[in-house]
């Protein structure tokens, strides 16, 4: 999580953004982003959608309940997923090499990847 922060903060945005990743999630040569949405009276962050560049297709992931600051997105290419050890049960996902990911980092508090996998969008929580 440390090394996430410092990237943040010395501005490397080749790994994360504050609030958008595009890539080939899916693996279809299909280009589409991760967005984070932000209400602009409140100015915190009430959803994350994924936005299929192609299709114009917009699909909600999760939202924000109550709508929360700290929070960033990143792309990884991590092969194996395990869930946190604070949870009781034990996940482990196998993704295909040089497949991307999105975590959704909330500051001080956890991380969930959301990655492509049978035709749809699955979650796993990886730190708490």
């Amino acid at each position: 999580m440390e090394d996430v922060l410092q990237d943040y903060y010395t501005n490397d945005l080749r790994r994360i953004s504050p609030g958008l990743a595009c890539g080939d999630f899916k693996m279809e040569n299909n280009v589409g982003c991760f967005k984070l949405l932000v209400d602009k009276r409140g100015g915190k962050v009430t959803k994350l959608i994924y936005h299929e560049l192609s299709t114009g297709d917009k699909l909600e992931l999760y939202e924000f309940d109550p709508p929360i600051n700290y929070v960033l997105i990143e792309k990884i290419y991590e092969s194996k997923l395990e869930n946190s050890n604070a949870l009781p049960e034990h996940e482990e996902v196998i993704l295909d090499a040089g497949q991307p990911s999105l975590r959704l980092v909330f500051f001080g508090k956890s991380a969930v990847v959301f990655y492509w996998k049978n035709g749809t969008f699955h979650k796993i929580w990886t730190a708490d």
